[in-house]
């Protein structure tokens, strides 16, 4: 059994008494380990940096990944929850195999174990590892960018009565607004994700329809007036008035000189840890990274979003967990989208 615990405080350097394939085995066991300070802790840091590095060879990184997308099918949820986070390594070193797509594609809106965090298992947190996932696949060229818009609906519109409180719903807004940087979306597609999500509301959505995607003409809400369009003309101090949403000011937060580790990323919030594990992400830190990794703000489509949220229905007594849980989801990549667009 290795001490990987020494071997991360040695920078990850690679034992030599080892062969790499046996260590790359267990390491993948560790990761399904229903013990989190194994699978979360220091075997999690000495996988994502041999996968950065390149010390494991691409034909057993191959087969790490085609392990990993088998394990979608593990009954124990531990094992199927961090599945997401080894593949999302992968293929950001440039790994891809079109069969985890699939795998991925059936598994992200059919788990029903959501919880965040056990108290026994630790962090499991489905949705939020496999928003990571999707961000990956749907920035990837070989994946086509509506089809990860699609899932992140499928996943939003899932029946479930679990609420998410473990910034669920701001890692998935975040894995969309990504998806929407790709230059070869067409304005169509930029939004028709968000038409299930309407029809989720119920029949009365059925009315409330982009102007961009349908000539069906929208509801205003209680403050609005009506256009000669027929399109939502909220005045100047209503809050859904993207003009006035989007001059808000509001006071610049910390950057960090450090950058967001792992952790970080992976957990955005853990109460009782250290502020640097303990901070949301907020829009314009994120607007700072995705520049920094080269994301084309220009390609964003900010405007098509900020529509589409206007004529969202308002939120009713019946089902609200799930219209907040939506609501908060779209508003989010909202808030991500303007900070993209509008730079550091």
């Amino acid at each position: 059994m290795t001490d990987w615990k020494s071997v991360e405080a040695a920078d990850c350097a690679v034992p030599a008494d080892r062969p790499m394939d046996d260590l790359v085995r267990e390491l993948s066991r560790a990761l399904a380990d229903p013990d989190p300070l194994v699978r979360d802790g220091a075997p999690y840091a000495v996988l994502a940096t041999w996968i950065a590095r390149g010390a494991i060879g691409t034909s057993r990184r191959l087969e790490l990944g085609d392990e990993m997308a088998t394990r979608f099918t593990d009954p124990r949820v531990e094992a199927r929850t961090f599945a997401p986070l080894v593949l999302d390594m992968l293929v950001a070193a440039g790994d891809f195999k079109a069969g985890w797509v699939e795998a991925f594609e059936h598994w992200y809106p059919a788990e029903q174990d959501l919880r965040g965090h056990d108290e026994t298992l630790g962090w499991l947190h489905a949705v939020a590892h496999g928003a990571d996932l999707l961000a990956s696949f749907g920035r990837h060229p070989e994946v086509a960018p509506v089809r990860m818009l699609n899932l992140a609906a499928a996943r939003l519109t899932a029946p479930t009565d679990h609420v998410y409180d473990q910034m669920e719903d701001d890692r998935l807004a975040r894995a969309i607004a990504r998806v929407l940087t790709r230059t070869d979306l067409s304005e169509r597609d930029a939004v028709g994700w968000l038409d299930p999500i309407a029809d989720r509301f119920g029949p009365t959505a059925s009315a409330l329809r982009c102007p961009l995607t349908s000539a069906t003409a929208c509801v205003p809400c209680a403050c609005s007036t009506s256009s000669p369009t027929g399109a939502c003309a909220p005045p100047a101090n209503c809050p859904r008035n993207p003009s006035t949403t989007a001059t808000r000011s509001s006071p610049a937060s910390p950057q960090s000189s450090t950058g967001s580790s792992d952790a970080d990323r992976r957990h955005p919030v853990r109460p009782g840890t250290p502020p640097a594990l303990s901070q949301p992400a907020r829009p314009d830190h994120l607007s700072a990274v995705m520049c920094g990794i080269g994301v084309p703000v220009a390609a964003v489509r900010g405007a098509a979003i900020r529509q589409q949220l206007l004529v969202l229905p308002r939120p009713t007594t019946a089902d609200p967990p799930k219209r907040c849980v939506v609501s908060g989801v779209v508003v989010g990549v909202l808030g991500v989208v303007w900070a993209v667009r509008s730079g550091p």
